[in-house]
């Protein structure tokens, strides 16, 4: 009993913690949407053209995911989504890392040089295992935590 009960605020922590912080780091990058549409555009992650949209794209899926996390609503889809946001950051903090190249972002809301990768990308990964952890307890919560059903013999 004492076991699912923690389990229960483990997970809810990591859940509100997460959701909280997808929609802080959202809404300081809605604040400053030209930053993060110069660096999308600076990096050549997609076509000139296409920086705005990306941009515009990025943060509503944080917020997205940051409300439906906080709100539990639409968990597994949110899980899912922020998975591969996470993820897709990884990717590009470590072939950053492995190019070699000196990154200026907005990363978190705020304009700042990337100068330590290891730590940025040691967070993110970090980051990425939370998503994963609540990726799972959103596809295997029925699964391992049922209600006990009362079975009723009066009739035998």
């Amino acid at each position: 009993m004492y076991r699912d009960k923690f389990i229960n605020i483990f997970f809810w922590i990591l859940r509100v913690g997460t959701g909280v912080f997808f929609l802080t780091v959202g809404g300081m990058k809605a604040m400053h949407l030209d930053r993060l549409e110069a660096d999308i555009d600076r990096f050549d992650i997609v076509p000139h053209d296409w920086a705005w949209p990306m941009a515009c794209l990025g943060i509503a899926v944080e917020l997205i995911v940051g409300g439906c996390l906080l709100f539990k609503r639409m968990y597994m889809g949110a899980t899912a989504l922020g998975v591969a946001l996470t993820g897709g950051f990884v990717a590009i903090f470590v072939q950053g890392w492995i190019r070699g190249l000196s990154l200026s972002c907005s990363c978190l809301g705020v304009q700042r040089e990337v100068d330590n990768y290891p730590f940025e990308v040691t967070w993110r990964v970090l980051l990425l295992g939370v998503m994963l952890l609540l990726f799972w307890d959103a596809n295997h919560r029925e699964k391992v935590y049922f209600k006990p059903v009362r079975l009723d013999f009066s009739d035998i």
